[in-house]
């Protein structure tokens, strides 16, 4: 789950560009607090330019009111609402996220977009978002940027699974990680294996295939290889993740030109003070001796207003609901590369769908049963009281 703000720390798009070039007498750019956050409403329909005011994880109060408007604004918005909190760490902690999030921050950290999907959605999609943006708590969000990751996710064999093993709220399903995702077994038991983007390649096929992914397939866009009626794995792993990645890739590209068609938009570049110790790191361009310099953050706006209006029809519940031939293509290339790796014919019905993978997850749990305690993956860790997060 995203940040959980417990308090009205969420700001307009104007006031935070208004903010990030005000100069404060410490020195510090007021980028260093404010990113822009995505809720539910926002990955589903167009976004609202939509910010907030995050100090951090643990930031003290002295360091905090170091921002001058910003901590203004949140000691005259948010303060008066924490203080009546039942929960003293809340109340305590005011200018704090109620749920900061330590490790998705981490997960983030190395790395420039990551996944995400609304919690409770009429479709099931799952997008890329900016890591200097902040999901918002109704986000799932995913410490992952690969292709192969998407391809897997987007998949009709796990759309299929978190419809089945999900929840609803009325008539919406809703995706909850533990049951819908946790259960979910991939095509390869290491194909959750994570790896830092600067770790070095190994010599054998499978390891480093994030980066043998993007140095090799991503160029490129081929048919998928022919996987033969029967459903036998004709390729060696990397070779399946390699189709699902170039599958998700194309994708997600003609989902982005629909929703952002070239024609009627234009890349511009919002410009303001920056720190290379801040979030916005990596569109720092030339910093000084402080390691201040200036974020060149680009973002697509419309064209012209009659491009604005024609936007705002242009959302994935309309793409999804409308499901265009070019769509419904795409999805059954990223369906036959999913299901190939499987070892699976790419026609099983949402029940064959079902009955396969729960075999599978009940192949996998009895596998992990049988390893030595040492091995296997720790649980989480008790809360300590009076602790954020």
């Amino acid at each position: 789950m995203g940040i959980t703000p417990a308090g009205p720390f969420d700001i307009p798009m104007e006031l935070a560009r208004e903010w990030l070039n005000d100069p404060n007498p410490s020195g510090k750019p007021n980028s260093d607090i404010l990113r822009p956050y995505f809720n539910g409403k926002d990955l589903a329909k167009r976004p609202r330019g939509a910010w907030t005011v995050d100090f951090g994880v643990d930031m003290p109060l002295e360091t905090a009111t170091s921002y001058e408007k910003p901590f203004r604004y949140v000691a005259n918005h948010v303060k008066p609402i924490r203080a009546e909190n039942r929960r003293e760490a809340y109340a305590k902690n005011w200018w704090i996220y109620a749920e900061s999030r330590p490790a998705m921050r981490e997960a983030f950290s190395s790395r420039s977009r990551f996944l995400a999907t609304c919690m409770v959605a009429k479709h099931r999609n799952f997008v890329w978002l900016d890591t200097v943006s902040l999901p918002a708590n109704v986000v799932i969000a995913f410490g992952r940027s690969d292709d192969f990751f998407l391809g897997l996710l987007q998949s009709r064999f796990h759309v299929v699974w978190s419809l089945k093993q999900g929840t609803r709220l009325e008539t919406r399903p809703r995706y909850t990680p533990t049951t819908c995702f946790e259960t979910f077994p991939f095509p390869f038991v290491n194909d959750l294996r994570l790896r830092k983007p600067s770790a070095p390649l190994e010599p054998d096929d499978e390891s480093g295939w994030e980066q043998v992914l993007e140095s090799r397939f991503y160029t490129i866009r081929e048919e998928p290889p022919a996987y033969g009626g029967g459903g036998a794995r004709t390729l060696t792993p990397g070779a399946h993740r390699a189709a699902i990645a170039a599958a998700a890739k194309e994708l997600n590209e003609l989902r982005e030109r629909w929703l952002n068609p070239p024609e009627w938009t234009v890349e511009k570049f919002v410009e303001f003070p920056g720190s290379i110790a801040g979030p916005w790191a990596r569109y720092v361009v030339e910093p000084d001796k402080e390691g201040i310099g200036t974020v060149r953050y680009p973002r697509l706006e419309p064209r012209d207003s009659d491009c604005a209006s024609k936007l705002k029809k242009r959302t994935l519940t309309d793409l999804y609901n409308e499901r265009p031939d070019w769509l419904d293509f795409a999805h059954k290339r990223l369906d036959a590369a999913v299901a190939a790796a499987y070892g699976w014919p790419a026609d099983l019905s949402d029940e064959q769908v079902l009955e396969r993978l729960l075999a599978l997850n009940l192949q996998r749990a009895a596998e992990e049963a049988r390893e030595p305690a040492s091995s296997k993956r720790q649980g989480q860790r008790g809360k300590v009281e009076d602790e954020l997060v």
